[in-house]
């Protein structure tokens, strides 16, 4: 897209460059310095051409119509062929991912079974029942269609970097030279999320536990009059998730920007 993008701007170029010496009509973007500096970007034989104006003209005006007519062509065709990839892309990641994630319930579940009973005083059910629905969420977003989009990303990379040697490799060297920067700083960027994520999920998941176990002993906790107790302790897991939330939100919007 970026080639096809350049030579429709290329054909605007060429289609404008000479009405800039066109001073016969009298037109209001005539510029004699400008009409110098396109001289001289000129060939022989375009130079020989601008003496019969008119007809010179004519024929570049149906050269760009018929340069236009093609590029909308072909940007029809990719949007049609990128429609079809992406829901093809989408359709068998998704599959995929719930294919996947189901699996790893099952054995999750099965694992949690064959634990000895003192696996469990040191692990709530109730956590153990929010890990299992929420992380695997978590994963299944991960194996779902953030992998088509990593590959896009990684193929854009490759593929840009091709691109930029062919048709400037003095600027895609410049522009090189900036890679280490903006991987240490992807780095960084995904350690930091994964650990804001990781303590949401936590969070979460002593919450989870907390309620389970209230409103399993309701009658009690209503007749001590611990509700209030109990909100605060629910409440406090509650908003070390919503910032451990809140920064990795922030982060996000600030990797989309």
């Amino acid at each position: 897209m970026f080639i096809i993008f350049g030579d429709l701007t290329d054909s605007f170029v060429d289609g404008g460059k000479y009405a800039i010496c066109d001073n016969v009509t009298g037109s209001d973007s005539y510029d004699p310095d400008v009409c110098v500096l396109t001289v001289l970007t000129l060939s022989p034989d375009e130079l020989l051409a601008l003496n019969n104006t008119d007809e010179f003209y004519d024929e570049q005006i149906k050269v760009l119509m018929d340069d236009m007519l093609s590029f909308t062509w072909i940007f029809i065709g990719m949007g049609l062929g990128t429609w079809a990839c992406g829901w093809l892309q989408a359709t068998a990641l998704m599959i995929t991912s719930n294919r996947i994630t189901n699996r790893i319930r099952i054995e999750f579940f099965k694992s949690i079974l064959r634990q000895d009973v003192g696996y469990f005083d040191t692990h709530s059910a109730a956590e153990l029942n929010t890990r299992l629905f929420d992380d695997v969420k978590k994963i299944s977003n991960g194996i779902g269609d953030k992998v088509g989009v990593a590959v896009q990303a990684m193929i854009q990379f490759i593929g840009g970097i091709i691109i930029g040697f062919i048709y400037g490799w003095k600027m895609a060297l410049v522009i090189l030279a900036t890679t280490p920067v903006l991987a240490l700083t992807g780095y960084l960027f995904f350690a930091v999320t994964t650990k804001f994520s990781k303590e949401e999920l936590d969070s979460y998941a002593k919450a989870g536990d907390i309620a389970e176990e209230v409103l399993s002993s309701i009658r009690t906790v209503t007749a001590f009059g611990g509700q209030e107790e109990e909100l605060a302790r629910y409440a406090e897991n509650l908003t070390e998730a919503k910032v451990s939330f809140s920064w990795y939100f922030f982060l996000q919007q600030i990797k989309i920007n």
